[in-house]
């Protein structure tokens, strides 16, 4: 018998190991830091004269950065309009430029941020909109404290557009009147394993790798990636909600959007745009953009209350 079980033993050690190496590679690619780290140029967000750079300490003690750039450089005393930008995986804040610029020219101020694991925010790995759901609520609260009357719309971008839809339960403060999701996933166990699929070549398959994962990501970075639900956070969320898509998205199916706004209790609408890939919607439909994020804003803007 001790023969038997040194065997036993020995093989079951190998998989393990050879199960937590599976996992290692998997989170390396896909959950360790690798956005942008290079700090983004101050002309990316226009009115670089005006551009302030924002830190803040997330509750768990990571060091956040955005920029912050006001629409006309001064703090007025009336009541101002800010939109708080999220940018996608792998990205930085340098992503929202196209979409501060259409924002800026309606007079609003701008709260660009880089989410944890990217651009000059701190962080050793990412939370796929998941994680940094409290970051949003927190750069939300950096803006009310300096403005107690501020009206603030969310646009986000990919991850960015899951983690706004990721705050919205999570006791939203009523100065944030509408949520602009453009491309959201649905969970991040379908998205990522997407991209175990699609991104990463390997004779493993995807389910198992992704099985692993969530057990490594576990315990590196401290989040399961099955709580990870954007389903049921948008079926709790009661601020006002747009869906943007593109036909064409190969990252992010556009079935996803359709799924979120069928799931969705809160008062929302969606617009698909044909021939977009991934977050094309706007460089290849720059009007038609603007227009629907325009009348989305104006049918829930507080001022028509």
């Amino acid at each position: 018998m001790g023969k038997i079980r040194r065997r036993f033993l020995a093989l079951t050690g190998t998989l393990l190991g050879g199960s937590y190496l599976i996992g290692a590679n998997a989170y390396e690619g896909l959950i360790a830091a690798g956005g942008e780290k290079e700090p983004a140029k101050k002309e990316s967000l226009l009115f670089p004269e005006r551009r302030r750079e924002i830190s803040i300490d997330a509750i768990d003690g990571i060091r956040l950065h955005a920029a912050f750039v006001p629409a006309d450089g001064e703090d007025g005393k009336k009541k101002r309009s800010y939109c708080l930008l999220l940018h996608d995986d792998t990205a930085s804040l340098a992503q929202c430029a196209p979409y501060a610029r259409h924002y800026q020219e309606k007079g609003m101020d701008i709260l660009a941020a880089d989410l944890r694991g990217h651009g000059e925010s701190g962080g050793k790995y990412r939370g796929y909109g998941y994680d940094d759901r409290l970051d949003v609520l927190t750069w939300i609260h950096w803006i009310l404290k300096r403005d107690p009357e501020a009206r603030i719309v969310i646009h986000g971008l990919g991850v960015g557009a899951a983690a706004a839809l990721y705050a919205l339960p999570e006791h939203i403060p009523t100065g944030v009147y509408a949520v602009i999701a453009d491309s959201s996933y649905t969970t991040l166990s379908e998205y990522l394993l997407r991209l175990l699929k699609y991104r990463q070549n390997s004779r493993i398959p995807a389910r198992i790798r992704l099985f692993v994962l969530r057990y490594v990501t576990k315990l590196r970075a401290g989040y399961d990636i099955k709580d990870a639900d954007v389903m049921r956070a948008v079926s709790r969320a009661q601020t006002p909600v747009l869906f943007l898509h593109g036909d064409a998205d190969r990252t992010v199916p556009v079935e996803m959007s359709r799924q979120l706004y069928a799931r969705a209790q809160c008062t929302r609408d969606i617009s698909i745009f044909p021939g977009a890939g991934h977050l094309e919607e706007y460089s290849l439909h720059p009007s038609r953009y603007r227009e629907a994020v325009d009348a989305f804003l104006e049918k829930h803007s507080p001022d028509r209350l």
